[in-house]
C-alpha cells in the first residue's frame, strides 16, 4: 500500500545489516524463505514482525539481536530455532506458533518471558501452538509447562487467541 511494499518479496538484500538504526521491521505476508546472515547485525532492532512467510530457519547468530523485544515468527515453516535465541535478553513477546518445530533448544529458557501470561491487549507473551512439539525430551520445561504451549492466534489479524494443539499423530 501507500506506506510500504506493494508486491511480495522473496528475499532481503544481503546488506540489510547496514541499517543499524532500524528499530521496527514489518515483513508479514511475503515469500521469504531465509534471512541473510547480515540480518543479525541489526543491533537496534526492537520489533520484528515476520509472520506468514516461508521461513525455514533463522541465522545461527540470531541471538545477537539483543535489543529485540517483540519477535513474531508465527505461520512460517521454521523447523529449528538456533541455540543463540537464549541471548535475546530484552525479549518480551515470542510467537512461534504454526511452524514445523519438533524441538526447541534448552537455551530458550534463558529468556525472561512471562511464559503463562496474556497482556492486557489479549496477546500472549509466549505462544507455540500448532507445531510438532510432541517428544518431552526435545521440549525444554519452560515451554512444555507453559499455559500457552498450545495457543496460537488467528492467522490474518491476530485479533483473538485460539487453541491450537501440537500435531502429534
Amino acid at each position: 500500500g501507500s506506506n510500504g511494499l506493494t508486491q511480495k518479496i522473496n528475499q532481503l538484500p544481503e546488506n540489510i545489516g547496514q541499517l543499524s538504526e532500524l528499530t521496527t521491521l514489518y515483513l508479514e505476508k511475503h515469500d521469504l524463505t531465509e534471512l541473510p546472515e547480515s540480518f543479525t547485525s541489526l543491533s537496534n532492532l526492537a520489533n520484528l514482525y515476520i509472520s506468514n512467510n516461508w521461513l525455514i530457519s533463522l541465522p545461527a547468530n540470531f541471538g545477537n539481536l539483543t535489543n529485540l523485544m517483540m519477535l513474531d515468527l508465527g505461520y512460517n515453516q521454521i523447523a529449528s530455532i538456533p541455540e543463540s535465541i537464549g541471548n535475546l535478553e530484552s525479549l518480551e513477546y515470542l510467537f512461534l506458533f504454526n511452524n514445523q518445530l519438533a524441538s526447541l533448544p534448552d537455551t530458550i529458557c534463558n529468556l525472561n518471558l512471562d511464559w503463562d501470561g496474556i497482556s492486557p491487549a489479549n496477546y500472549p507473551y509466549f505462544a507455540c501452538g500448532g507445531n510438532f512439539l510432541c517428544n518431552p525430551e526435545l521440549i525444554p520445561d519452560c515451554v512444555e509447562n507453559s499455559a500457552n504451549f498450545e495457543i496460537s492466534m488467528e492467522q490474518n489479524y491476530y485479533s483473538f487467541l485460539q487453541d491450537d494443539p501440537q500435531d502429534c499423530e
